[in-house]
């Protein structure tokens, strides 16, 4: 025990120095000695280290293995104090909620910070964490337009400030399918773009919100077909949830004279954002090929042409005007010009799209 110990210590001058390589190498010997030692990783020594462990791999950038190590902790921390009403567990807990919020898992993280914060403003009221927390509650009732960090659905202010902040104000149901789908985008990782190419070709456009349990496997699809129907029923799970927090939340949200909600404070958005815009303007093309959506294309014709901005500065060259050019062909000439320059395209591009358009 004593060498493993002075491991563990030594680890934690390394990573304050900086050495983060040499952090890790010493809690994976100590980790590997108290296993051997107790046979066990249900030991208040081992979930220290596991702890710590996962603190330097996130340091070290390395965020699924940090994260996984970390709920490995926190099973262990329970198991070891006989539950999480405790602090050993609540700092620990705090901890995981923070990288997931940087993660944009919003609808994981919130749960776990706010059960933390409970605990550590029960036991430990002067803990960093304690004031950390009362200020990311009070971001999250600010972006929902509200002083009340309690607010019903709240988990779903960041995504809605995030809708928001990409797209402008917003009528309901604009809101409600693209603050869904960027909860999906943030969720999703690597499936995100297969789940949006399978969209893009179902046969109802809109069908990854509408019916996801339907939702048939794209062509050429990476994601083997014995794994698609249990893709889908976690997709389906995540936004029945989500869903369900927007609706409560979506009586409480600010809105202008022509009733479209819109947010004091807003975040910046980031790329997962612009994206989910992308998707959503896909979708609403599509539904613009029925006649019978004619006052729907109307209505949202602003929140696409955002889309074909988002999409364009995605995109570098010309696959990045693909659907700006789908949007605009759908103009009046007399308005073309002035979606152009609304798009902030460099000459050559829109010049480019001007004679695409002409023809």
């Amino acid at each position: 025990p004593g060498v493993s110990a002075t491991l563990h210590q030594l680890a934690g001058v390394l990573q304050a120095q900086g050495d983060l390589s040499g952090a890790r190498d010493h809690l994976v010997q100590s980790l590997a000695m108290d296993r051997r030692l107790y046979g066990t990783d249900d030991h208040p020594g081992l979930v220290v280290t596991l702890a710590n462990l996962a603190h330097v791999q996130w340091a070290q950038g390395e965020r699924t293995e940090a994260v996984a190590t970390m709920r490995y902790a926190l099973a262990a921390s329970a198991r070891v104090y006989g539950g999480t009403d405790n602090l050993y567990y609540a700092t620990r807990e705090v901890s995981l909620g923070f990288w997931l919020l940087e993660l944009r898992q919003v609808a994981e993280a919130l749960p776990l910070l706010r059960h933390g914060h409970a605990i550590l403003q029960r036991d430990q009221p002067h803990h960093p964490y304690v004031a950390q927390l009362n200020a990311l509650f009070a971001r999250v009732a600010e972006y929902a337009g509200e002083a009340n960090a309690t607010l019903p659905g709240a988990p779903m202010g960041p995504y809605v400030a995030h809708a928001c902040a990409v797209a402008g104000p917003l009528r309901e149901d604009h809101l409600r399918s693209l603050t869904l789908r960027i909860v999906l985008r943030g969720a999703a990782g690597p499936a995100a773009s297969v789940l949006a190419t399978a969209d893009a070709q179902a046969p109802t456009p809109g069908q990854l919100l509408t019916h996801p349990r339907q939702l048939p496997r794209p062509e050429a699809c990476p994601i083997p077909a014995e794994n698609w129907p249990n893709l889908l029923e976690q997709v389906a799970t995540l936004l029945d949830s989500a869903r369900s927090d927007f609706e409560a939340l979506l009586p409480h949200l600010p809105r202008n004279e022509n009733l479209q909600v819109t947010l004091p404070r807003l975040p910046e958005p980031d790329d997962d954002d612009r994206w989910a815009l992308v998707d959503e303007t896909t979708v609403a093309l599509a539904r613009a090929q029925d006649p019978g959506h004619a006052a729907a294309w109307a209505a949202a014709l602003p929140l696409w042409l955002r889309g074909a901005q988002a999409f364009a500065s995605l995109v570098p060259g010309d696959e990045g005007l693909a659907l700006a050019r789908g949007i605009l062909s759908r103009l009046p000439a007399a308005d073309r010009s002035q979606a152009i320059q609304a798009l902030g395209l460099d000459a050559p591009q829109s010049k480019a799209l001007e004679r695409q358009l002409a023809n």
